[in-house]
């Protein structure tokens, strides 16, 4: 499982965190989503870089995060990201 975001506060979010730090972050996060507006886009056939900053760029967004699978043996087609 994979993080894309640019908060700060949610940077270092993985399946290596410690249980305590990533209840903590996890209640911000669900937070911050309530007030966020999300979109879909796909990352088939392009980088997750590239596609996240066509996404970026296209939406002009200030904030997001989103979390998916990119490894090699699971891989999304299509991210859904939050963002505001």
């Amino acid at each position: 499982m994979e993080t894309k975001t640019n908060i700060k506060e949610f940077k270092g979010y993985t399946s290596i965190t410690p249980l305590a730090k990533k209840i903590e972050v996890h209640k911000k996060i669900i937070e911050w989503k309530k007030g966020a507006t999300y979109a879909t886009i796909s990352i088939k056939r392009k980088s997750v870089a590239k596609a996240f900053k066509e996404f970026v760029d296209l939406y002009d967004v200030k904030e997001y995060f989103s979390t998916f699978w990119n490894d090699c043996n699971r891989k999304d087609d299509s991210v859904k990201v939050y963002f505001k």
